[in-house]
């Protein structure tokens, strides 16, 4: 599973447009006669969990007036058309955001998110539909995630659903309420699980970069030591279950109506960071009186606990930054980052990994003496030498030797000692790997092509049978607006 996110603008005409998708398909969104209509693209046919079932998508739907759409998954890979019924709330809207998470083999990356904005139709205004999501077991404060299992690294969104004074308690003394939010358990140990968010915490979307903390409501982010001293003493009994928390203050209103605060989340990609294979978050809400302290609800809870899985992603990839170039001209002579992520998801240690890395002839190889790279091993830095010089290594230190085939404009990168601990252990660590360098694309532009492709295999311990392809796309030009086959590659952008 895997999430990346894209923009596209949907105008008043209710036609969707599509602007620039640098990587995979994007699901569609229109709105016609109070109907959001979403297309799923379809991904490529495969099993998933050992053939049991196919794969599919689910989808999470921000529909950009505070409510959003329960996920509602497709029947398998085939492209599918969902009709959705919602009365917009008025025309004052956020960005719609569709997330797809789709569950598949650990072969194939899935389509990506799309963010869209969109106007109702004038007859839609006035109108107001809110989503169904508290329920007699959950009356107050409830968490709906967009995933089933939390993928290191694959982001996710949750909401926040609440309303006021549902269980008892004296609704005429209360004016305000406060909604904790828990994450990263301390009960679990994985107390990194999310990279922490802040009032200033955005995720970048194709061009744009959007808050991670989307509030509808006059909800108001505040400090633990900032709430009234009777809140704090009634939150201890949860914070300290918890290494991170927001805090929103909320205008207290005694009505059915439910109300969303939705929260985008990364989880850590560092596998070594997980130390259990399940992780919660918790959501909190109290009714109180500013200025009473004698007036104060009981604690409303919602605990959502999530599963982890280390091998329903993709665990190798090759990426570039950046992801594409307008034209050939600006394209020679720049900057290129290269990230490349192995993952041993065997059931047993791999102590010797072999990685080639084949770039584009657009992107030469380094010089023969040069030493760009920096290697990992879970969180700690291994040594980097070239194949063939003289060095001396701690005996049993994991040692990374690169080889550079400068004919076949490829490197080599060959890992010794590397105990790369395979499928998770009785500690919970599944260990991975990272190789990290900064080249530079070529000075003639005859090099550059619209699809320049970069391919990275690994091997564990020799074993042919369990290497592992994956490959990147850097867009050039008119590489940008078309399909990207690897036979591209091979073409030229133009004189």
């Amino acid at each position: 599973m895997n999430s990346k996110k894209a923009l596209v603008p949907l105008g008043i005409t209710i036609v969707a447009t599509l602007l620039l998708t640098i990587l995979k398909a994007q699901p569609t969104v229109t709105y016609r006669n109070n109907y959001i209509i979403v297309t799923t693209p379809s991904i490529k046919p495969q099993d998933y969990e050992n053939n049991t079932k196919h794969s599919y998508t689910s989808v999470f739907l921000e529909t950009g007036d505070g409510g959003f759409l329960r996920p509602f998954t497709t029947s398998g890979y085939q492209q599918q058309t969902f009709n959705k019924r919602w009365l917009f709330r008025n025309t004052n809207l956020s960005s719609i955001i569709v997330h797809t998470n789709t569950y598949y083999d650990t072969i194939h990356r899935p389509p990506t998110d799309a963010m869209y904005e969109l106007t109702p139709s004038p007859s839609d205004v006035g109108h107001v539909q809110y989503p169904d999501i508290l329920s007699v077991s959950n009356p107050s404060i409830a968490i709906t995630p967009s995933v089933v299992t939390v993928i290191p690294g694959d982001p996710m969104t949750l909401a926040i659903t609440y309303k006021n004074a549902t269980i008892g308690g004296d609704v005429f003394c209360y004016n305000s309420s406060v909604i904790a939010f828990y994450y990263n358990a301390t009960a679990t140990r994985n107390t990194d699980f999310f990279n922490p968010l802040n009032a200033s915490s955005v995720f970048t979307i194709g061009n744009r970069q959007v808050s991670s903390i989307r509030t509808f409501n006059g909800e108001n982010m505040r400090n633990f030591a900032d709430l009234p001293i009777q809140v704090r003493n009634k939150l201890t009994t949860y914070n300290s279950n918890y290494s991170q928390a927001l805090y929103f203050v909320v205008p207290f209103i005694n009505s059915s109506t439910e109300k969303n605060i939705f929260l985008s989340l990364s989880p850590n990609p560092d596998s070594s960071n997980y130390k259990n294979l399940t992780d919660s978050v918790r959501a909190v809400m109290i009714d109180y009186n500013t200025g009473n302290i004698d007036c104060i609800d009981n604690p409303m809870s919602f605990l959502q606990v999530f599963p982890i899985r280390f091998d329903s992603r993709d665990p190798n990839f090759i990426h570039t930054i950046p992801e594409s170039f307008k034209d050939t001209i600006p394209a020679t002579n720049k900057k290129i980052d290269y990230h490349i992520h192995f993952s041993n998801i065997g059931a047993g240690n791999a102590q010797l990994v072999t990685i080639d890395a084949t770039l584009p002839s657009g992107v030469p190889v380094p010089p023969y003496n040069s030493n760009p790279f920096t290697c990992t091993i879970g969180n700690t830095k291994i040594a980097v030498v070239r194949d063939g010089s003289n060095f001396a290594t701690v005996v049993g230190a994991s040692t990374c030797i690169y080889h550079i085939f400068r004919d076949q404009n490829k490197i080599r990168f060959t890992i010794t000692n590397a105990n790369l601990k395979g499928t998770v252990e009785t500690n919970g660590i599944n260990n991975a790997g990272d190789i990290t360098f900064s080249l530079r694309t070529s000075l003639n532009k005859n090099d550059i092509k619209p699809c320049m492709i970069s391919k990275m295999s690994v091997k564990f311990n020799n074993n042919n049978d369990a290497a592992k392809d994956a490959y990147f796309r850097t867009r050039v030009g008119i590489g940008i607006f078309q399909n990207c086959p690897p036979e591209l590659n091979n073409t030229h952008v133009g004189d």
